[in-house]
């Protein structure tokens, strides 16, 4: 039977964080852990509040050769496809929408219908069975 761990780790400042190895293999930090290299995981990472955060300019990167990778400069965000292939946004849902942050609709590309671009949150654009409709 394996053996629960917890170590209580101190560093130059008031708190402390705890790690816990429970039987089933499992790691828990009960603060931030920061990894001043690299960390491999072979399985899978999960979050109790979904955030993986990093700073401007830090890439998260995908693929064996980082592929794919998703950044914020500080100033705008991106989404780089640096492979061989494409970038391919699917859904299994209705349409893919682009909009702004505020809600105004910039595109709309309807699942086996019409492709809509819009300026100012106004349709200018649309693809109909028939051909263009400006």
């Amino acid at each position: 039977m394996a053996k629960v761990i917890t170590t209580e780790l101190q560093h130059s400042g008031a708190s402390s964080a705890n790690i816990t190895l429970d039987s089933s293999k499992n790691v828990t930090c009960e603060n931030n852990l920061t990894v001043d290299s690299s960390l491999t995981v072979t399985s899978n990472i999960s979050t109790a509040e979904s955030i993986l955060m990093t700073g401007d300019n830090k890439k998260l990167k995908l693929g064996v050769n980082e592929d794919l990778q998703l950044y914020h400069s500080g100033s705008h965000s991106y989404i780089d496809e640096n492979g061989t292939g494409i970038l391919a946004i699917r859904s299994n849902g209705t349409e893919v929408a682009i909009s702004t942050v505020s809600g105004e609709s910039m595109g709309r590309f309807i699942n086996n219908g019409a492709a809509e671009l819009y300026y100012d949150n106004t349709k200018t654009l649309e693809t109909t069975t028939e051909g263009v409709t400006i």
